[in-house]
């Protein structure tokens, strides 16, 4: 116990006075306070220590666990890419626009950038066969497109932009949305052609260039020499935009329109283009990936919405958004949208109670581990190998017996007189509510939950990869502080990999709390 000021002691707590917390004991109360915080307070934190294991120096081949490490890595994309099962892959590669839907980290962003078409290209086998899809990338942010100085109220207005005097506002987003799909498509083909992934010379580029000089901005095609220049006019179009919409919707000047000719139809005419142009491009699908849709003001999603509906033949849209977001199925060209015939959703969810998810989970989880242990030059390590469980029960099985007995609202000896069948079926039903109840059903010092081995790792990510990937980063990371060369036998001992779990999870509750 502790005292704290003068406050009087009870003579039966009086010999057990730990120390005195007064600010006037001095050294004293400096010394109490130091042992306190050594005693209470971990050696390290769990965000910090999370912080050291997914480092981007750190020597851990789980370090990156967020698709943005890949966005422009596309051989580091290529080494650990895994798909996940056909039904879902299948669809998105069709023709029919499709939406990505799923928590956080199930790998919506990954399977978008698999598309992109410098990952895509890269992919082993692609490289000098016909492009099946060519897909350009783009990360959607509410600010990324015009919403006029708007206040959040009326920019979140569902009926925002369904009226007359809304119509300018919608049609400046609209056009730099086309905006930003051309420039990242533009930037895509131009990645392509200096990196060598399809053929392409000097004098086509130049030629592609003037065409869609002329195409998008009825220039002069001999001012164009290279796809970087039609970026860069590009570039600039986002800033007469961005003058345009601050002068005429913040500041309530008169300035004249910079342009009216970014739709649909001058993407399509774009894409024709490129598709004459450039021979290896002729017969490919051309998608564009567009991610993070959620962030989307209703009116916005809309002008997207309006995309999908117009896309097929001429090209694809892939949009990702996290389950439980609104959305809504209202387009700019007065029809709505209708799941089935117009596009495609695919849920990125993994029901780890259905053994046949379960099952393609699992597959997944380790396809991901094989290849990311591969790129990094370690011993390929399959997951039960990698994540043993441990060799000795949790808790004694006549102590969990007890329990369940308990649970049943029977002696033990009536539960051992049950049918070996029933005990099993009840041991399994129950089973899981005693361990927990003869770790924690007493009072007094606990100890952790242990969790370990391939099973209980996959369970509990509960079909979400990120958190998966957290787990083993951080569990490789306590196993091997200093890295692994590529001789190393590649085991995570048990209770390293119990110790990672309550890391992780005393780091995300941080981290959500603090939120």
């Amino acid at each position: 116990s502790l005292r704290l000021d003068d406050t009087a002691v009870p003579p039966l707590l009086g010999p057990k006075v730990y120390g005195k917390l007064s600010a006037t004991s001095g050294p004293d109360y400096q010394k109490l306070i130091e042992d306190l915080c050594r005693a209470i307070l971990p050696k390290q934190s769990a965000s910090s220590l999370v912080a050291t294991a997914f480092g981007s120096t750190a020597s851990n081949p789980f370090r990156r666990v967020r698709a943005e490490f890949f966005e422009d890595s596309p051989e580091l994309l290529v080494k650990t890419f895994a798909p996940p099962d056909a039904s879902k892959v299948g669809a998105l590669e069709d023709m029919k626009p499709c939406l990505l839907e799923g928590p956080r980290g199930t790998g919506k962003s990954m399977l978008l950038l698999s598309l992109r078409g410098r990952n895509y290209l890269s992919r082993a086998g692609t490289v000098g066969h016909p492009i099946a899809i060519f897909g350009a990338y783009l990360k959607l942010t509410r600010g990324g497109l015009c919403n006029a100085g708007l206040p959040a109220v009326a920019s979140a207005d569902p009926q925002f932009g369904a009226q007359t005097a809304d119509y300018p506002v919608v049609d400046v987003a609209s056009q730099e949305l086309f905006i930003a799909i051309l420039e990242s498509l533009i930037s895509e083909l131009d990645y392509c052609i200096q990196n060598h992934l399809f053929q392409c010379d000097g004098a086509t580029e130049q030629r592609l260039a003037g065409k869609l000089s002329r195409v998008l901005f009825s220039g002069n095609p001999s001012s164009f020499a290279r796809l970087n220049d039609v970026s860069d006019e590009l570039a600039n179009a986002h800033v007469k935009i961005a003058d345009f919409v601050r002068r005429r919707f913040i500041y309530h000047e008169l300035p004249t329109v910079p342009f009216t000719t970014f739709d649909f139809e001058c993407l399509k005419r774009a894409i024709r283009t490129i598709k004459q142009e450039l021979a290896p491009l002729s017969k490919s699908l051309f998608a564009v990936l567009l991610d993070e849709y959620e962030n989307l003001f209703p009116f916005q999603q809309r002008v997207v919405n309006g995309v999908v509906k117009l896309a097929a033949p001429d090209l694809t849209v892939k949009i990702a958004k996290k389950l439980g977001t609104s959305d809504t199925s209202a387009t700019v060209v007065g029809q709505d949208l209708q799941e089935i015939h117009d596009y495609t959703r695919i849920p990125l969810v993994y029901d780890v109670e259905d053994s046949h998810q379960l099952a393609a989970y699992q597959q997944l989880l380790m396809t991901i581990v094989e290849n990311t242990l591969k790129g990094e030059g370690l011993t390929t390590t399959d997951l039960n190998s990698l994540l043993p469980a441990s060799s000795t029960p949790e808790v004694p099985e006549e102590d969990r017996r007890v329990e369940v007995a308990k649970l049943c609202k029977k002696t033990l000896k009536e539960f051992g007189a049950l049918e070996p069948a029933k005990q099993r079926e009840t041991m399994t039903y129950y089973g899981e509510a005693a361990l927990y109840r003869c770790l924690h059903g007493k009072k007094g010092r606990r100890p952790d939950k242990r969790f370990c081995g391939k099973d209980d790792l996959v369970f509990l990510s509960s079909g979400v990869i990120r958190y998966f990937q957290e787990f083993l980063g951080v569990a490789f990371h306590l196993a091997f502080p200093e890295g692994a060369s590529s001789g190393t036998t590649l085991v995570i001992p048990p209770e390293e990999q119990s110790r990672a779990v309550h890391i992780v999870s005393g780091h995300n509750i941080a981290t959500l709390s603090r939120s």
